[in-house]
């Protein structure tokens, strides 16, 4: 598994700067709280659905990709987060 080095809601806003659009008119647009949209946007908070739908609809993204790209730098952290301490089931075949 390979190591996504940037939160995908650096994605995000990297398209609303593009366009010039500032999150609170963003997170106004999606009926959101300017502080979700921030948090997400800083990488300090996790994708959920209604998330994701609301900024695929604004910004005309696939929410599934969106979700993707959360899950795959969700499982990506597991490189670097401590999971040593769980000892794996050994399944009686």
């Amino acid at each position: 598994m390979h190591k996504i080095s940037q939160h995908p809601g650096a994605h995000v806003a990297a398209i609303l700067a593009r366009h010039d659009v500032k999150r609170r008119d963003a997170a106004a647009a999606m009926v959101i709280q300017e502080s979700t949209l921030s948090r997400y946007c800083a990488g300090k908070m996790t994708l959920s659905v209604d998330l994701a739908k609301k900024i695929s609809v604004y910004l005309s993204l696939c929410p599934t990709e969106l979700l993707s790209r959360q899950a795959e730098y969700e499982l990506s952290l597991l490189e670097t987060e401590h999971y040593k301490h769980i000892k794996p089931l050994k399944i009686l075949t």
